[in-house]
């Protein structure tokens, strides 16, 4: 009779890290596919001073922890929100809003718009704007709060470029404003 040996058959220790590391990995795969907070269809359209927001983009972040919805608006300022796959909207609950739109430096300026510092990929500055006011490209200072409820949402935000009462945007002042300087001066 043949003896048996004492000893089992070892595996690699490369082979077995990685067996562990594809296990881990697709675990967690796996676990981010199934894993989804419930959304909802969320869309709507944006307006600047009665007229469609034509460029930019919406953010919803929750208030809860969780994945944030974005979307890119239309020339019309209309937008779908985007959390996990395109147009499946944003997670069920409540968030706060921000708008970011964007335009290059001399194209299409609106009056007290702000410059950002912006570089290209050569690291050339592009000098862009924002075009609405700075508020609303931050969703703590924006004042924009949406609730995503099961079945379809639709929120239409008006923003205008009017400041919030005791709000300094650090904005040069509109003319309207200057006017009743310029009076008040005068009367003295």
């Amino acid at each position: 009779m043949g003896s048996r040996s004492r000893h089992s058959p070892r595996l690699p220790a490369t082979v077995l890290l990685a067996g562990c590391a594809a296990f881990i990995i697709g675990a967690a795969l796996y676990t981010a596919r199934t894993n989804h907070r419930p959304v909802a269809a969320a869309f709507g359209r944006i307006t600047f001073d009665g007229e469609p927001l034509r460029l930019g983009s919406i953010l919803f972040v929750p208030t809860e922890p969780g994945p944030t919805a974005q979307a890119n608006l239309t020339s019309d300022g209309q937008y779908v929100l985007t959390t996990y796959e395109p147009g499946d909207g944003a997670v069920i609950g409540n968030h706060r809003i921000m708008v970011i739109s964007l335009a290059e430096d001399g194209q299409n300026r609106p009056e007290g718009s702000v410059e950002l510092p912006v570089v290209s990929e050569s690291g050339d500055p592009i000098p862009l704007i924002s075009v609405i006011p700075e508020r609303y490209g931050d969703d703590k200072t924006s004042g924009l709060t949406a609730t995503v409820v099961a079945g379809d949402n639709r929120f239409d935000f008006a923003l205008t470029s009017e400041a919030l009462p005791g709000a300094d945007e650090g904005r040069s002042p509109s003319k309207p404003a200057e006017e009743s300087a310029s009076r008040a001066r005068e009367a003295r």
